[in-house]
């Protein structure tokens, strides 16, 4: 079967009782129900509710593209994840809550949320359980203003203070930020 190229909305062409071609093609009805078994290629966009590999859910599902959005058209930031390819770079960038581009040198960056009603913002990674790290950790990096704005002040929060140059972390009660006693490595 040759491949079929949609350049209008798909999903009015498949509930049309009068179009035989695509009908017997991809073996639709309607956008109730069908199966493509070629190639479809969309110049446009094709709405669906679903999208599923095969009867099993066990199989591979290969998407083809350069850049891939996940979006929520009702709420900023609009991109929720976006997977994509850079020429001249190996791997892929994936951004949730962030278009990824070149000039991050990061293969996945992670924007956090926030609550709507506060405003404050959610984390952006919570590991439960073992994490293995086989690099280097860089904290974030704060001035004694930035540190004290900073909405999440708990137990265990660490950060690099660049005013005065040290290692701090959060200890709660009346202790608040302390620094870290380091000396030079050996």
């Amino acid at each position: 079967m040759a491949d079929i190229t949609v350049s209008t909305d798909v999903d009015t062409m498949l509930q049309s009782a009068n179009n035989a071609a695509i009908l017997s093609n991809i073996g639709a009805a309607s956008s109730a129900g069908g199966t493509i078994t070629g190639v479809l290629n969309c110049e446009q966009r094709i709405v669906t509710g679903e999208i599923q590999s095969g009867s099993e859910f066990d199989e591979v599902l290969n998407i083809d593209f350069k850049q891939l959005f996940f979006r929520d058209f009702d709420s900023t930031p609009n991109n929720l994840v976006v997977i994509k390819k850079i020429d001249g770079y190996t791997g892929a960038r994936v951004g949730i809550n962030k278009t990824p581009s070149s000039s991050d040198a990061v293969a996945l960056q992670i924007h956090a949320g926030k609550t709507v009603s506060t405003g404050v913002y959610d984390d952006a990674l919570k590991v439960v359980g073992h994490s293995h790290l086989n690099g280097t950790v860089q904290f974030g990096q704060y001035t004694d203003a930035e540190r004290d704005q900073l909405p999440r002040q708990t137990n265990g929060t660490i950060i690099y203070n660049s005013e005065h140059h040290e290692f701090q972390g959060f200890l709660g009660g009346s202790t608040g930020w302390v620094k870290f006693n380091t000396s030079a490595v050996s």
